[in-house]
C-alpha cells in the first residue's frame, strides 16, 4: 500500500496534562491561543475517537503539520522533546493529509479528513484496528 511507503518525520513529545483524557481540548485551547499560523490537524486515535466514539478516553495525540513546522508547532506551545513517555506526536506531511480537515461534535479541534486518520490507524497500536473499523462504518464504505 502506497500510505504506508510514504516519507514523514515523526517526533515525540510531551505535554503535561493533569487529566488525560482532556489532552485534545488542552492541546487545541494552546495552539489556538499560540495563534499557530499555519494549517495543522488532529489524525490517529485521537481522531477517530471523537468522529466514531470506540473508546473511553485517549490519552497520546498525533498532529498533522506542513514539512519543517513541528519544531515551531512544539514551541509555541510549550512541548517538551521526549524519547520515552511522550504523549504527542507530530507528524511532517505534505500532499493530501490537511486537506479536508474539519471539527465534529462539540469539539473546537480541527481534524484530518476521516479518510487520512482512517489511513493513519492502519498501524496496528493499540486498539486502532478497533477504531478503524468503526471509522469505516461510519464512512458506510
Amino acid at each position: 500500500m502506497e500510505w504506508t511507503k510514504r516519507k514523514e518525520k515523526r517526533t515525540r513529545w510531551y505535554a503535561f496534562c493533569e487529566r488525560s483524557n482532556l489532552l485534545l481540548d488542552q492541546l487545541t485551547y494552546q495552539i489556538e491561543k499560540a495563534g499557530v499560523s499555519f494549517e495543522w490537524a488532529f489524525t490517529g486515535a485521537v481522531a477517530a475517537n471523537v468522529y466514531a466514539p470506540v473508546l473511553t478516553s485517549v490519552d497520546v495525540a498525533e498532529i498533522i503539520v506542513p514539512p519543517r513546522r513541528a519544531e515551531e508547532l512544539a514551541r509555541e506551545i510549550g512541548l517538551k522533546p521526549a524519547d520515552k513517555g511522550a504523549n504527542i506526536t507530530i507528524v511532517e506531511r505534505d500532499g493530501a493529509s490537511l486537506l479536508f480537515r474539519d471539527s465534529y461534535q462539540n469539539y473546537q479541534a480541527t481534524l484530518a479528513s476521516p479518510f487520512i486518520f482512517y489511513l493513519d490507524l492502519l498501524d496496528g497500536r493499540a486498539r486502532n484496528k478497533e477504531l478503524a473499523q468503526r471509522v469505516l462504518e461510519k464512512l458506510e464504505l
